[in-house]
């Protein structure tokens, strides 16, 4: 096969809109394995948000969690983890602790950590359906993954230029969903994920097939061998792939496992 490495992410990719895998992707996963080739996901999820998938799928090489923060291999456990600088998390934690707009929601491995519940706080916890703990201070974490900032991702683009001018630092941050805005540490994303990845594989990054919707995906489709957008994928996104495969509630990912089991790569567009 021309491709040797599926990695997909997961919401609005492979799973659909009622956070399910469809069984044509299921099927098509199986069969693509069966000859040979390696399949895994690449998500924003942490632990917590991603096991059930990981399970669910039996996978047997690493994903890539954190948008890229994380290398976690079913039987191993975390091979490969880096967490925010305490200074910004802190500065981060105090700039948005207050504001009524934003809710904060903190990752730690399969830990997921909120203070006050904010009505920004309900999609993520209606959509995600993620067990959260409760704690007095936010401050009182340790270390972390990412920050997750929920509600408005307008007005936290806006505040976090204004973090950045004020203390004169570039801040890792990327939209992964139209209400969530992701701080996540240095370097970190799922593009270097990848690397990390066919390193750790020891797979060219060429013979690696990547499939997303949304702007987090960008420097993952980037960096494989084949970048693929589902239909219903952001613009920008879809600009950056090389092939558009049909929706995430249509079967989008066995449909391009389809094509690749096939041989058939020529550059397609579903409409």
């Amino acid at each position: 096969m021309e491709y040797r490495l599926i990695v997909t992410d997961l919401d609005g990719t492979l799973l659909d809109e009622n956070k399910n895998i469809p069984e044509e992707n299921i099927r098509a996963i199986e069969a693509f394995r069966k000859k040979g080739g390696l399949f895994t996901i690449a998500t924003g999820r942490g632990e917590r948000g991603a096991l059930p998938y990981i399970k669910k799928l039996n996978l047997d090489i690493p994903a890539i969690l954190f948008n890229g923060g994380e290398l976690y291999d079913p039987e191993k456990g975390r091979i490969y983890t880096v967490y925010l600088e305490r200074k910004l998390y802190d500065i981060i934690i105090d700039h948005f602790m207050d504001n009524p707009e934003i809710g904060i929601v903190v990752h730690f491995h399969d830990k997921v950590f909120i203070s006050e519940i904010k009505s920004a706080h309900d999609y993520y916890i209606n959509v995600q359906k993620v067990i959260y703990d409760r704690v007095y201070n936010l401050k009182e974490i340790e270390r972390a993954n990412k920050i997750l900032l929920v509600g408005d991702v307008a007005l936290a683009k806006e505040e976090i230029k204004k973090i950045e001018q004020k203390y004169g630092i570039n801040i890792n941050a990327v939209q992964s969903d139209k209400y969530y805005f992701e701080i996540l540490p240095e370097n970190v994303s799922k593009g270097e994920g990848l690397k990390k990845l066919c390193d750790y594989l020891k797979i060219p990054l060429g013979k690696a097939c990547a499939v997303g919707d949304n702007f987090n995906d960008i420097s993952l489709l980037k960096t494989a061998g084949l970048g693929v957008a589902v239909e219903n994928a952001e613009e920008p996104l879809k600009k950056k792939a090389r092939f558009i495969t049909r929706r995430n509630d249509e079967g989008g990912v066995a449909f391009l496992i389809e094509k690749i089991l096939l041989g058939k790569m020529e550059p397609f567009t579903i409409k």
